[in-house]
């Protein structure tokens, strides 16, 4: 349990490090292109270890929250005045299929859960059978492809 606690203040030392680092990047980032994509170059392993810890402590932990936000923020590339653009349909239902990748999943619930109709999820999720991502179990059921 005493590891725990370190890591949780670890954690909310790194969160705390990087809400500074944001307001730091949203003053560069008038600088023009140049300066955008070295950020984002060196955001790139940032990034890789933001999806890591949330395979690792899962959806569920509500410290993931905030992180995921001020991880969202510095990957975003825009400024302070535009919100960061929303995942697409394909990463939305990746990653539903991801949280649970033992659970088959059909459209209806997809649709659901993305805000769009069956058909729209069916063509999405085939995409995602097409690109190797998931896998169909069944016909209408799909679960997300073993790694």
């Amino acid at each position: 349990m005493a590891q725990h606690a370190l890591l949780a203040q670890r954690l909310s030392s790194v969160t705390l490090d990087l809400e500074r680092l944001v307001t730091e990047i949203k003053a560069a980032l008038g600088g023009g292109d140049e300066g955008r994509r070295l950020i984002a170059l060196e955001a790139k392993p940032l990034a890789r270890a933001a999806a890591a810890l949330e395979t690792l402590i899962g959806h569920q932990a509500s410290s993931t929250a905030g992180l995921d936000a001020v991880f969202r923020l510095v990957l975003s590339q825009r400024t302070h005045d535009k919100a960061p653009p929303a995942p697409s349909a394909s990463a939305q239902a990746l990653a539903m299929l991801l949280e649970a990748p033992e659970r088959t999943f059909d459209a209806a619930e997809v649709a659901e859960r993305l805000g769009c109709s069956v058909p729209i999820a069916r063509t999405t999720l085939n995409r995602l059978v097409t690109g190797g991502h998931a896998v169909r179990v069944s016909p209408g059921k799909f679960r997300a492809r073993g790694r």
